[in-house]
């Protein structure tokens, strides 16, 4: 296996600017769906009957985490994404979470 010493600064510099980005995307992805649902149930009260009550109980209700709650919210309300789309976000959503130790040893060492 590969050390830090062995790669060159350019190779050492491509691999934490992917780390980086994998940070970054993932916070880009949470913001694009938990901000537009959010949104939607922001100031506005629903007729009795609707399909819809409040964010709590459409939402906040399905997880503990927000941004989980809100991927079941559309996958089992909204029924806009499916398990594959879910999955794929929590592969991402996997990298994310890992410690920052393990994102560096694995993208810098390969």
């Amino acid at each position: 296996m590969a050390t830090v010493k062995d790669l060159s600064s350019e190779e050492l510099t491509r691999r934490l600017t992917y780390a980086g980005l994998v940070l970054v995307a993932f916070e880009l992805v949470k913001d694009m769906i938990v901000g537009p649902i959010k949104a939607f149930y922001t100031d506005i009260t629903f007729a009795p009957g609707s399909p819809f009550k409040s964010y709590d109980k459409d939402v906040r209700i399905r997880h503990s985490n927000e941004f989980e709650a809100c991927l079941l919210y559309l996958r089992d309300f909204m029924e806009a994404i499916d398990s594959d789309d879910m999955a794929t976000i929590q592969e991402l959503r996997t990298h994310h979470n890992e410690p920052p130790a393990a994102v560096s040893r694995r993208t810098i060492l390969g």
